[in-house]
């Protein structure tokens, strides 16, 4: 048992030292997003990887220079088959790369739906700290500690700079066209009309703040159904 430990140490003393030196001590699999591993082992260090940059700034100029709403961000780059990074593992000395996605039943059968964007992973990747050229190895929700909570148990994560993707400002317009913001004012949410405008089925019509557009519409209550309900076509 002490030798196995003494071992793990060893390695992990390691693996710091190459994180101090700036190399990358990790798998290929885990660099970050708009970089890759290039080299081999004692040789691995991280370069940019030009079509996930390319993924990115995309993004960017879709979301601060045109002002494009997050949904529609993620739509038009889902259809133009810009997806997330796919599964990646080495075999051979060569990285591939493998299908990934949810599994699905469909008519009896699994199928693979391709992993695409949604808001969410598009908030989650594009403000993340390593677009900056600056990443922390070594302290993730992974990483060993004495106790849940505790201190590490092999030493304090280490810093790796990189070349950037996104400059300081850049990345802060970024972060603000994808903040998610608390509800508007009670003044901007009043409703005059809500429940006065009789519908054609029958029910009325009542007041609803659309989030993407950022205005204030009325909708029929006979669209609100339950399981197993047609809504109606007003």
């Amino acid at each position: 048992a002490f030798q196995k430990k003494s071992l793990v140490r060893t390695m992990a003393n390691g693996a710091h030292g190459k994180a101090r030196d700036g190399r990358w001590p990790s798998s290929n699999a885990s660099a970050p997003w708009c970089f890759k591993v290039e080299g081999v082992k004692r040789e691995a260090r991280l370069v940019e990887d030009h079509h996930e940059r390319a993924i990115a700034e995309l993004a960017a100029r879709l979301l601060v220079d045109e002002a494009t709403p997050p949904g529609e961000v993620c739509a038009l780059m889902n259809a133009q088959g810009k997806l997330p990074r796919p599964q990646r593992v080495r075999q051979g000395g060569e990285v591939i790369e493998l299908p990934s996605g949810k599994r699905k039943r469909r008519g009896g059968t699994t199928v693979l739906v391709p992993l695409e964007w949604n808001v969410h992973r598009l908030r989650l990747y594009m403000t993340k700290e390593s677009l900056l050229g600056r990443i922390v190895w070594g302290g993730g929700r992974f990483a060993v500690r004495y106790y849940p909570g505790g201190p590490l148990k092999y030493g304090e994560p280490v810093v790796i700079q990189a070349e950037p993707v996104f400059t300081p400002e850049r990345f802060e317009q970024i972060r603000q066209a994808l903040t998610v913001f608390g509800p508007r004012e009670e003044a901007e949410r009043t409703y005059p009309w809500s429940g006065r405008i009789a519908s054609a089925c029958g029910k009325a019509y009542v007041g609803t703040y659309r989030v993407a557009r950022g205005i204030r519409a009325y909708k029929c209550q006979g669209k609100r159904t339950r399981a197993g309900q047609r809504a109606c076509g007003c």
